[in-house]
C-alpha cells in the first residue's frame, strides 16, 4: 500500500493539524449520534490500544445551548442517552464559568471528550512504519485515470514525475478534493481559530461548548486546551466564497478573531487575552454531510472520503474503517452508515 502526502508529515496546510478537537454525540441527526457512539465504543479504543496512546481525554463534558429559533430543538430531538437537558439556572450552577445569556434550553453532553489531534496524526504515521506501507511525503498527485486493470496515479515530487499503479485508490485530499475530482459542490473555506487565556480558577472545570445561534448568527464552538489553561474557539463557517488551499496564508484574520472574542465575553466569565491563533480548512458540502462513497463511473476502483464540513475528526478511525470497506468490497457493514448510505453519497 502507498500513501501520498503533498507536504511534510505533520504540516499545517490542511484540516487535521492542531493540538485538539472536540468529540461529542450531540447532533441534529440520529445517524451521526449513532456513528459517534460506535466510534467511542469501538474505533477510538482500538486505535488507542494499537498505538499505546491516550487519544481521547474523557470527562470534559460539553454544553450545547442557544435560542429556540436556532437548531437546539433538532439537537434535543436526536439526543442519545448520554445527553441531558438542563434548565438555564441548573446549567449556570453546574458550569460556573458560563453565563448562558440567550439560552432557552441547555444540553449537557456527558459523552464529550477532547481529542488529542496532533498526537493522533503522529500515532497514525508511526503505525505505518512496521507495515508494508510506503509513505511518499512531499509529492503531489497531479492526476489519475482508470486503466484496464486498475488506476494509474501521476505523482509529482522532488525526484520528478512517478506513475503509480493500484487496483483501487482512496482519495482523501481535504480541500484539494474538488480540484482533484472536478466536483464543484465541495467548497474549501479557511477557518480562523483563536486561543484565549483562562484563569486557573475555572480552567480545570471548563467544558467544551457549542452555541447554536438563531437567525444569521451561526454556530460557534470552543474547547479547553490539552495541558494548558487556554480556550480554543472559533466561528463554525460552512458557507461563503471558496478559498484557495494553495495560498499558504496561515495568519488568522484579526477581524474574525475580534468578533469571536466579543461573543466569548458575553458568554463566559473570566476569559483572558488572546494568546495565539491559527488557520485550517473546512471542505464543505451543501448539506454539511460527509461524502463517503465510490466515485461514479469508476467500477468501484476509486473511493472518496471528503467534505467533512468541520465535524469529521471525531469520527476519524470509524471513517477509515468505512472507506477501507468500500475500497475492498464496495459496501460497508457499519450499521448507521449502511442504513443511511444515501446521506453520504455525492450530490453534484
Amino acid at each position: 500500500m502507498r500513501v501520498v502526502e503533498q507536504f511534510a508529515l505533520g504540516h499545517a496546510r490542511g484540516s487535521s493539524h492542531g493540538a485538539a478537537r472536540i468529540t461529542r454525540s450531540t447532533y441534529a441527526s440520529a445517524t451521526y449520534v449513532q456513528m459517534v457512539a460506535l466510534a467511542h465504543a469501538e474505533d477510538w479504543p482500538e486505535l488507542e490500544a494499537s498505538t499505546r496512546r491516550i487519544l481521547l481525554h474523557r470527562g470534559g463534558d460539553a454544553v450545547v445551548w442557544g435560542p429556540e429559533d436556532g437548531a437546539i430543538g433538532d439537537y434535543a430531538a436526536a439526543a442519545g442517552e448520554a445527553v441531558v437537558q438542563l434548565g438555564v439556572a441548573e446549567a449556570r450552577g453546574l458550569f460556573r464559568g458560563l453565563l448562558f445569556p440567550d439560552a432557552e434550553r441547555v444540553l449537557w453532553d456527558r459523552s464529550a471528550a477532547v481529542v488529542a489531534a496532533a498526537d493522533t496524526m503522529r500515532a497514525l504515521w508511526e503505525a505505518c512504519e512496521p507495515l508494508p506501507v510506503r509513505v511518499i511525503a512531499g509529492a503531489r498527485v497531479a492526476g489519475w485515470e482508470l486503466t484496464g486493470d486498475g488506476v494509474a496515479v501521476r505523482v509529482e515530487g522532488l525526484e520528478g514525475v512517478e506513475d503509480l499503479h493500484a487496483d483501487r485508490i482512496v482519495v482523501a485530499a481535504g480541500p484539494w478534493t474538488s480540484a482533484l475530482l472536478g466536483w464543484p459542490t465541495l467548497t474549501p473555506v479557511r477557518q480562523d481559530v483563536g486561543y484565549w487565556a483562562l484563569p486557573g480558577s475555572v480552567a480545570g472545570e471548563f467544558p467544551c461548548f457549542i452555541h447554536l445561534g438563531g437567525g444569521d448568527s451561526g454556530v460557534h464552538y470552543g474547547l479547553p486546551g490539552i495541558g494548558e489553561e487556554a480556550l480554543k474557539a472559533a466561528f463554525h463557517r460552512t458557507s461563503g466564497t471558496a478559498d484557495d488551499p494553495d495560498i499558504a496564508r496561515i495568519d488568522a484574520d484579526p477581524a474574525s478573531l475580534a468578533a469571536v472574542e466579543a461573543r466569548l465575553r458575553t458568554w463566559f466569565r473570566g476569559v483572558g487575552p488572546l494568546l495565539r491563533s491559527e488557520t485550517c480548512f473546512y471542505t464543505n458540502t451543501p448539506t454539511e454531510d460527509f461524502v463517503l462513497d465510490v466515485v461514479p463511473g469508476t467500477d468501484g476502483r476509486v473511493v472518496v472520503g471528503a467534505g467533512l464540513s468541520g465535524h469529521g475528526f471525531k469520527f476519524g478511525p470509524l471513517l477509515g474503517r468505512i472507506l477501507a470497506d468500500l475500497a475492498l468490497t464496495g459496501t460497508s457493514p457499519v450499521a448507521p452508515y449502511a442504513a443511511d448510505r444515501r446521506r453520504f453519497q455525492l450530490r453534484l
